[in-house]
């Protein structure tokens, strides 16, 4: 199962500031979601997306 996590990030230089806005499975709704927390922070903020799949382990290092 696919999984989107999306995370708002501060736009003003020198600050590293962010955090998770929601974890959703549903693409649409990840999209709603960033549209309402950018709104709401006032542009202060971006969200960005990452997808993930559930129960999966990462592939292992090439040590070549």
């Amino acid at each position: 199962m696919k999984v989107y996590v999306v995370t708002a990030h501060n736009v003003y230089q020198g600050n590293q500031h962010s955090y998770v806005v929601g974890v959703y499975d549903n693409f649409e709704d990840t999209k709603k979601s960033i549209d309402i927390e950018e709104m709401n922070r006032g542009g202060k903020y971006e969200c960005r997306i990452n997808d993930f799949t559930l129960n999966t382990i990462p592939e292992e290092l090439n040590s070549d």
